[in-house]
């Protein structure tokens, strides 16, 4: 993809008005540019007493004539004022213009990426790193905003150049002819520098990643590091992931400001050129020659600014290629979306896996292997085995997050496959033994799990999860709940977990490890509210504890993949 290609895949992002408007206002602001300037030289001539010459200057002052506009230094002032505060109109409209097109396109990549994060399958998620992830919407997304910035700049800058030089074509075609000439060699001497800006664009798009991935850690891992006096070396190895990221951004800066240098010495050197073209090869009027002398010094600072906005779009190019694969990955490995209006999934029967075998990419043996397993309908399961003997994985092809690299999961004898699992989800609960909440109300924590629940409703599942401690609290419902529930001890954010997860009123109900943190009274008040859950909802409890495993009507034992034994207790 080359770089004009990049750009216009990226303005095909915007909404398509915000464009027109933008080109429209473009080509308004270089066509005002263009006979403010042309009216130079009639203005310059009347003061110097020489003549116009120019045929397309008499046209203009014809036209002039037409809108009873004397054609004297007062009223070419008149008229050359007005244009410039017409210019500046559309100069402040169009700058408003790439402003909202910048936000909206910027807002609409950072959008679809988190959308096809949101719906990729489970499996492919599981590969990638969150950090990396996060770097991606909020770092990367935010170079795309800058840079294009600077396209859209650049293409305002090349508008803004073109109508110069198609004021010195009109004046001098000899005079345009060196114009570009010196336009072409400057750029093609320029390409090792934008050759390096790409390359330090995908520099920098690598290095971004390890801050991001060490300050998530370092904030994740606060309490331990504290606890283990290790703050020193995470501080380090910030500062080092950071001083690489700004070695990156100094050497590209150092080469902005180098071009800068040479195109400030190479154009005094053209401008000199220039006037000595004009005076001793062309023979120009000296109203001529002042006017394309303004131009050109006005067109040279234009030419500096189109390389250096140039550099930052190569710079920030890189960004867009990295959104661009994230965005085909994810969609490639993208979940089928449920159908509209489809009714709730019930299990009476029960749930069957049949020869289910899972592997992971990367690991030897199989996560699970050839596992058949009936769930009955409404009873109690309960999953023990060591560690990796494939509880886990076993929960996440119950809750359809997986699906089995062979054999079937069936609901009631219907197969779940590609097409169900999002709707299956939607009949499934769960908790898992590290519990996840919000920085917000526990109100709100609550209602994340069933918008549509009323306060009775909300009462209800805090009781049935042995969580009417909130009830309690001097703000009740709407006490904030701090930084991944920071607030709240880890059993009773356990039980507040539960309380979510009933709310649901679900098919399927999986608890992993969900009264590991509680104490005895506690355990055992959940454990009650789970036995007047028996008949309504079939519940999976994933756990080696004697009150998981005494009030189970069913407990299956897993070794290393494979079933190992089940026990009926009923």
């Amino acid at each position: 993809m080359n770089h004009v290609s990049s750009l216009h895949s990226l303005l095909r992002r915007a909404p398509r008005p915000h464009l027109l408007a933008l080109v429209s206002l473009l080509l308004l602001g270089s066509l005002t540019e263009g006979i403010g300037i042309i009216l130079l030289v009639p203005l310059l001539s009347s003061l110097m007493g020489g003549d116009n010459g120019n045929a397309i200057v008499q046209h203009l002052l014809d036209l002039l004539a037409a809108l009873d506009i004397p054609a004297t230094p007062s009223g070419f002032l008149l008229v050359f004022v007005g244009l410039v505060a017409l210019r500046s109109v559309i100069q402040f409209a169009k700058d408003r213009t790439s402003l909202t097109l910048q936000f909206r396109v910027v807002d609409d990549l950072r959008e679809t990426c988190i959308r096809q994060l949101m719906r990729a399958d489970w499996r492919w998620i599981t590969t990638q790193t969150r950090t990396d992830h996060m770097n991606l919407v909020l770092g990367e997304v935010q170079r795309i905003g800058t840079g294009l910035n600077a396209g859209l700049t650049l293409l305002t800058t090349l508008a803004t150049a073109l109508a110069y030089f198609t004021v010195a074509l009109v004046f001098s075609p000899g005079m345009a002819a060196l114009i570009a000439l010196a336009a072409g060699i400057g750029y093609v001497a320029m390409h090792r520098i934008r050759r390096g800006a790409s390359r330090l664009g995908v520099e920098q798009t690598n290095a971004n990643q390890d801050p991001m991935a060490n300050v998530q850690q370092a904030f994740v891992g606060l309490k331990l590091t504290k606890i283990l006096g290790s703050e020193s070396r995470h501080i380090d190895l910030l500062i080092r992931t950071v001083a690489q990221v700004r070695r990156t951004q100094l050497k590209f800066g150092i080469d902005t400001s180098l071009t800068r240098s040479l195109q400030q010495v190479i154009g005094a050197a053209l401008l000199a050129l220039f006037v000595f073209a004009g005076l001793e090869w062309l023979s120009l009027s000296l109203a001529e020659l002042l006017a394309l002398t303004f131009l050109f010094a006005r067109l040279m600072p234009l030419l500096l600014s189109a390389q250096q906005f140039l550099h930052r779009w190569l710079n920030a190019e890189p960004a867009l290629q990295a959104v661009d694969r994230f965005i085909a990955e994810s969609a490639a490995h993208a979940e089928p979306l449920p159908g509209a209006n489809e009714p709730a999934w019930q299990v009476n029967e029960g749930i069957s896996l049949r020869n289910v075998t899972l592997e992971f990419a990367g690991r030897t043996q199989p996560a699970l292997h050839d596992l058949t397993l009936s769930l009955p309908g409404r009873t109690t399961t309960a999953i023990t085995g060591p560690s990796g003997a494939g509880k886990s994985t076993l929960a996440d092809i119950l809750m359809g997050l997986l699906m089995p690299d062979a054999g079937t999961v069936e609901i009631d004898g219907q197969i779940l496959d590609q097409s169900s699992q999002q709707r299956w989800r939607r009949a499934v609960a769960y908790v898992p033994q590290d519990v996840f909440l919000f920085n917000d109300t526990l109100r709100a924590n609550l209602l994340f799990g069933n918008p549509d629940a009323t306060e009775t409703d909300l009462v209800a599942a805090l009781q049935k999860a042995s969580a009417d401690f909130v009830l309690a609290l001097p703000d009740g419902l709407d006490t904030m709940a701090g930084d991944n529930g920071v607030r709240l001890s880890g059993g009773e954010r356990q039980r507040l977990a539960l309380a979510r997860a009933l709310l649901r009123k679900p098919a399927l109900l999986i608890l992993d490890e969900a009264t590991s943190a509680l104490d005895e009274a506690n355990e055992q008040a959940v454990v009650t509210a789970l036995q007047q859950l028996r008949g309504q909802v079939t519940i999976v409890q994933i756990g080696h504890r004697a009150t998981t495993l005494q009030h189970a009507d069913q407990v299956v034992a897993l070794e290393a993949g494979r079933l190992e034994k089940i026990t009926h207790n009923r």
